[in-house]
């Protein structure tokens, strides 16, 4: 006799019915779980992407990682590492040539990190403003009505 022949007909339907949903309550935990893991890292390494100045392996090895999960994800850290980048050339450079188009390139960029707000927690975003209005404070960029991100 199967397992499963043998466990219908001592348990019956509803046992059966209370097997098959613990079993898919099991997967869903563990699924939920592993995608907490990925959110985490995530987070992380978007917030070390807008820090700026990334070495470039590392930098690539980020968006490799995040390019298996999602490709909105890993076009969100690329933004990221950019917008980084560009507001610590401009905060660093004395050389208006310099500061001005990567001011205007952040700039840009900040209004584009709006259309992935469902992916950046609060603190991600409270993060992104924070290095925007570090660069408006130097007088390099303005800040534009559209605050939002």
């Amino acid at each position: 006799m199967r397992p499963i022949q043998w466990f219908y007909e001592h348990w019956g339907a509803l046992g059966y019915l209370i097997l098959l949903m613990s079993v898919a309550a099991i997967a869903i935990s563990l699924e939920r779980r592993k995608t907490s893991r990925a959110d985490s890292g995530f987070e992380a390494d978007a917030i070390l992407a807008l820090q700026g100045e990334l070495d470039l392996e590392v930098a690539r090895a980020m968006n490799a990682r995040h390019l298996q999960t999602s490709s909105r994800h890993a076009t969100l850290i690329r933004k990221l590492q950019i917008f980084g980048d560009s507001v610590a050339i401009a905060l660093r450079s004395t050389n208006p040539d310099t500061s001005r188009p990567r001011s205007a390139l952040a700039g840009g960029l900040y209004q584009e990190l709006d259309e992935y707000r469902d992916l950046m927690s609060s603190r991600l975003r409270r993060n992104v403003r924070t290095r925007y209005r570090q660069l408006a404070a130097n007088r390099h960029l303005q800040p534009g009505k559209s605050d939002s991100v």
